[in-house]
């Protein structure tokens, strides 16, 4: 058999374990080994037995190759957290370089959520039945924002009302047209959503809004055995279906006409500034906002149609920036903060893994250190 020599034995068995969901004493347990000598494997300092390679391998359901990280060719095995499901529409944007950005920071979450002791099972159903219809989809965003518990209310910072919920928000630096992923968890029943902070709030927040309705629309049709075929004129394939579900989640019906009858707008009354200033509410952009105005029916053609040609105009002179007194602020990755600074109340600053992880998150300017 072929080991990488700088293969680390025991660094595998943590993210195998970690992968697992399992804690130290779980593992440690199921060992027939002390924590305190588990944590010792697991560091490097000290190398596990045949007995306990043996024992890892039953619990882990592997082969030798695997747990030393090569095949016989000599190839890289996955990363231990492999049965993460990818449900994005964006794949083929993620480049191999990009790849492994992204599974070194989802490595650093799972270690990060296992030092800081920190629950895995998102707070929310991930699997919510539905009817693929424009209808159902609607329905679809309304159950949504009921399990989360903010009905029709206005919400100012979509990434902490997920992270709120123990889902996963990642915020990365990229420097290519990537928009973002979403990796289902079904280990957990959670979700890592991948986010490149490249673009406008607005198209971050409208990308992980699409995000969360793909990973819906992948567990409904997992849990019916397929993606349902529907006609070229529904456009209702999953790309499709989540942008609606976006839209409609992120500006729910009767928030947006509940919104208009207060201010007592009347519908050829909108102006540019007018726009502006209520889409700021929702945290879409100008267009997304009128074109939503449009569906509900509370603008009239020649009114929508002047004011989508005038933020057209901005966009083309701005390279699609929103206006400045109308971009949504968000607080992008504050629960890794989070669970770092526990990890840290738990272990004290100076731990050695912690250390290493903060700097690779530095590194990958994911978070300020």
């Amino acid at each position: 058999m072929n080991v990488n020599p700088g293969h680390n034995l025991g660094v595998h068995i943590r993210k195998l374990r970690r992968a697992a969901g399992m804690s130290q004493a779980e593992l440690a347990d199921r060992l027939h080994v002390g924590s305190s000598a588990l944590s010792m494997i697991e560091q490097g300092r000290n190398q596990p037995t045949l007995r306990i390679i043996e024992s890892v391998l039953e619990i882990f359901q592997l082969t030798p190759n695997q747990l030393f990280g090569v095949d016989p060719a000599g190839a890289p095995t996955p990363p231990p957290h492999g049965e993460l499901v990818q449900v994005d529409a964006d794949t083929a944007r993620i480049t191999p370089s990009v790849a492994v950005v992204v599974d070194r920071l989802i490595e650093s979450v799972l270690a990060l959520e296992d030092l800081a002791g920190a629950p895995r099972h998102a707070l929310t159903p991930l699997y919510v039945p539905l009817e693929l219809s424009d209808s159902g989809l609607a329905t679809l965003a309304d159950r949504v924002r009921q399990h989360l518990r903010i009905y029709d209310g206005v919400v100012f910072d979509y990434f902490e009302l997920f992270e709120s919920f123990g889902l996963r928000v990642l915020v990365l630096p990229l420097r290519i047209n990537f928009t973002g992923a979403c990796f289902y968890d079904p280990r957990n029943d959670n979700a890592f959503f991948i986010i490149n902070n490249r673009h406008t709030p607005e198209r971050q927040l409208f990308t992980l809004a699409a995000q969360l309705g793909r990973l819906l629309l992948h567990t409904w049709a997992t849990r019916r055995g397929a993606y349902p075929a529907t006609p070229k004129k529904q456009r209702l394939d999953p790309a499709h279906a989540a942008a609606k579900f976006a839209a409609q989640f992120l500006m729910p019906p009767r928030a947006v006409q509940a919104t208009v009858n207060q201010l007592g707008i009347q519908p050829d009354q909108w102006t540019y500034e007018l726009l502006l200033r209520i889409k700021h509410r929702f945290g879409v952009s100008a267009e997304a906002f009128c074109y939503r105005l449009d569906d509900l029916d509370l603008i009239p053609r020649n009114v929508k149609e002047a004011l989508r040609a005038e933020i057209k105009r901005h966009y083309r002179n701005t390279n699609y920036r929103e206006p400045d007194d109308s971009r949504r602020i968000l607080t992008p990755n504050g629960r890794l903060w989070d669970l770092a600074l526990t990890a840290g109340l738990r272990l004290g600053a100076n731990h050695a893994e912690l250390k290493e992880i903060l700097r690779d998150l530095k590194r990958m300017r994911v978070v300020k250190v």
